[in-house]
């Protein structure tokens, strides 16, 4: 891994090492003692490079990751990175040697892949450990709170499986005051994690925290991992959850990621000239227009087109036109002092201003994972600080 930006990269991503240190002790001051973290870490680490950050989440100590899918966590072992990890998605029970050679544990809720997964494994000689989902109220995937006794019953049976984990997730943890919902489904998991003790059937590891529920300390549930995605990575899900979690600890998150370009032309046009595809922006004025060698592309959204804003100079500087596949258009006629290669924020800070992915993300009606997630995933990336 690089830790020094190439002169001339036109579009980057540099990561902040300070950052995401701070954001694992925020963390980690919010859970209870005997509880680990396992980092959400699927689509790229959100944007982020999956083999960066993974990199520098083993240098601090970090034991468990939970992922998407197989391949992601095949493609973190071709980079020489091996751990324990939570496979959230579908895993084909025709996988199941894979899983084992990854120590990669599936979540399981539908009996006939299990079946064929303790044969596999049988026949190999060994033991594969799985986490049963419960749909508490999501409506994917799951077995539904009152079928979750018989089903761990069942599998509990087969041999060369281990039911090492019990784990759901919420619909809406992000914004608990304005929702009973999230109650109501951590009541749906407490009923079943009570009835599973009752027969002694409640598996070793119980988990059900992201980001939201890991920053305000929920400890209603028993908790052996917890799985922070967005919060790891310095954006907080919502400004219920950055207040709840600043009244709490005293402590921010910071932002990991800084998406940075360069302007690679400037030309004045006269007033009325008409700026990118589909006529859809006029200039108001004589106008210095700028041209960015980044587009929809690289994952700077097409909706931005006329409204998003990128910081040059420490200033905020208006998109105009159309957002191109690869290029895009800004409006520097206040910036005078600026000029060809120089850099340009996208997401990040410079000096005293910010463009948050939350910020995009409410101009996009969307939510700062898609911003992030949409990120071209071969950007080049470097480490800073």
């Amino acid at each position: 891994m690089v830790n020094e930006v190439k002169s001339m990269e036109l579009v980057w991503i540099e990561l902040s090492r300070s950052a995401l240190q701070n954001n694992l002790e925020v963390l980690q001051s919010a859970l209870p003692s005997q509880t680990q973290l396992a980092p959400c870490v699927k689509a790229n680490a959100y944007g982020h490079g999956e083999s960066f950050i993974v990199a520098e989440l083993f240098r601090n100590g970090v034991e468990w990751l939970a992922l998407n899918s197989l391949r992601e966590r095949e493609s973190l072992h071709t980079a020489g990175l091996d751990c324990k990890a939570l496979i959230m998605g579908y895993v084909p029970a025709e996988e199941t040697e894979c899983l084992l050679d990854l120590r990669a544990r599936p979540f399981v809720y539908d009996l006939e892949r299990v079946y064929e997964m303790s044969r596999r494994a049988k026949q190999r000689g060994d033991v594969l450990p799985v986490h049963v989902k419960v749909d508490t109220g999501m409506t994917r995937l799951g077995v539904f709170p009152s079928e979750a006794r018989v089903f761990i019953e069942e599998i509990a049976k087969l041999p060369s499986i281990e039911v090492e984990g019990l784990v759901t997730h919420f619909a809406n943890s992000d914004e608990r005051e304005t929702s009973s919902y999230f109650e109501y489904q951590q009541g749906q998991f407490l009923e079943v994690i009570r009835d599973l003790k009752a027969h002694d059937l409640c598996p070793p590891m119980v988990h059900c925290a992201n980001s939201a529920v890991t920053l305000v300390r929920t400890e209603e549930v028993s908790q052996t991992l917890v799985r922070p995605g967005l919060s790891l990575l310095g954006e907080y899900p919502s400004s219920e959850i950055e207040r709840n979690s600043q009244e709490a600890s005293g402590k921010r998150l910071k932002p990991v990621l800084t998406l940075k370009t360069r302007i690679v032309s400037v030309k004045w046009v006269e007033e009325g000239t008409y700026v990118g595809y589909d006529c859809t922006y006029r200039t108001p004025r004589r106008s210095r227009i700028a041209v960015l060698p980044m587009g929809y592309a690289d994952g700077f959204d097409r909706g931005l087109s006329n409204q998003g804003e990128v910081l040059v100079r420490g200033q905020r500087v208006p998109v105009v036109g159309r957002v191109s596949m690869n290029m895009t258009m800004i409006d520097i006629t206040y910036v005078p002092e600026a000029e060809i290669e120089e850099e340009v924020v996208v997401l990040g800070q410079m000096g005293e201003e910010k463009v948050s992915a939350r910020e995009y993300a409410e101009k996009l009606e969307t939510n700062p994972y898609e911003v992030f997630a949409r990120l071209r995933e071969s950007l080049p990336k470097f480490w800073v600080e």
